[in-house]
């Protein structure tokens, strides 16, 4: 028997409103899933960053027998005369994927639900979506234009590779640990060494510092990142970490040395993991590896709940100390309108532009404000 699905249009704040409970039990049917989302990370995106920029609310959701089955939330704008749909976020580096409820109509609903969001659009942009998930597999089935603009990798720790914490550890390298534990005594021979998590209360003060000296360490390696500039962006992880979410949390850690603090990491903690969104330190205690001493302890923290870590986007050297797993990470621009060919093939063009360019070599002489402007990404998590 063919289930009729109910379609729904989130064309407006009382549209995405009102699915909020909704939203948030599905989101509870479904193992796995992201912070990002959820409801309320979609809430504060459309009040504190898509509204004010003038985006316009774009979603699509669907019922089956009454029942939310699947929603994402989308915005639309224009650009060279093309209506482009993509996620609703903060427009950073956030994971891109559709809520849909798993079981054995999922690919079905997916369908539908990436009928429905394409419909009135030029180019859907997918930011970060993992190569290998039911939405990237989806695409490379269509007959339409698809490319990616850019690739990453994201590592992570999965809890489930380590009965404890000490089998975890002892995978280390162990002249890593050797030097990290030789750190340790020398910070503390300066002074009390703690680890710990701060409260809501604390934490527009917190985002404000994470966010100074991750300008600061970009700055000084004349690296560019966009949206770490924006303040809408710190008004968007201040909302986010300053009320009581439905589902998951922010996990605000930090490193202390007499109540100073050295280190800290702005992370997206929900039922199977923790992201580690936002990682920085105070460089003048760089000597003693305060950065490393905190993704130890936030690793600690994360295997000992039984939760993944995952260190995001970027294969920098750091991060592969402590982690083997990988997944690829794409980012695809999807033409579905015939407004949409110019602004197509321009992102086409400077994406090759951009590869053409590192592989003779010549990335580290291009300007870090032409980089961004040509689509580079720039490291953020340290």
């Amino acid at each position: 028997m063919v289930i009729a699905l109910e379609y729904l249009s989130i064309r407006s704040a009382d549209d995405l409103m009102v699915l909020g409970d909704e939203w948030n039990a599905l989101a509870r049917r479904c193992p796995g899933c992201l912070l990002s989302q959820t409801h309320r990370w979609a809430e504060v995106a459309w009040q504190v960053i898509a509204r004010p920029r003038g985006r316009k609310l774009a979603g699509v959701a669907l019922r089956s027998e009454g029942r939310l089955v699947a929603v994402w939330p989308l915005v639309a704008y224009r650009e060279l005369g093309a209506r482009i749909v993509r996620p609703l976020g903060p427009e950073a580096t956030e994971y891109c994927a559709p809520l849909v409820e798993p079981g054995a109509d999922h690919d079905a609903w997916l369908l539908a639900l990436w009928q429905a969001a394409i419909r009135h659009s030029d180019i859907v942009m997918l930011p970060y979506l993992p190569v290998g998930s039911a939405l990237s597999v989806l695409l490379h089935r269509q007959t339409r234009p698809v490319f990616a603009s850019a690739t990453s990798q994201a590592i992570w720790v999965a809890h489930g590779d380590y009965p404890s914490w000490k089998s975890y550890e002892s995978s280390v390298s162990a002249q890593h640990r050797a030097e990290l534990r030789r750190k340790r005594r020398r910070l503390a021979d300066h002074g009390c060494v703690s680890f710990s998590e701060l409260g809501m209360d604390q934490a527009v003060g917190l985002v404000d510092w994470i966010l100074d000296h991750k300008r600061r360490w970009l700055g000084r390696r004349k690296l560019a990142n966009a949206w770490l500039q924006r303040s809408d962006y710190r008004d968007f992880l201040v909302a986010l970490a300053s009320s009581p979410l439905p589902l998951g949390r922010i996990g605000l850690f930090v490193l202390t040395l007499d109540g100073v603090l050295v280190a800290a990491q702005f992370n997206i903690v929900d039922g199977t993991r923790v992201e580690s969104l936002i990682a920085t330190y105070d460089e003048r205690y760089s000597r003693f590896s305060v950065g490393n001493i905190i993704n130890e302890e936030c690793l600690r923290w994360a295997l000992e709940r039984g939760l993944d870590y995952d260190f995001r986007l970027g294969d920098q050297s750091f991060k592969l100390v402590w982690a083997r797993r990988r997944r690829d990470i794409a980012s695809f621009q999807v033409l579905t309108g015939a407004c949409g060919w110019p602004l197509f093939l321009f992102l086409h063009a400077k994406a090759a532009v951009k590869r053409a360019r590192f592989k003779l070599g010549l990335g580290r002489f291009v300007p870090a404000r032409l980089r961004a402007r040509l689509g580079q990404p720039s490291s953020t998590d340290r």
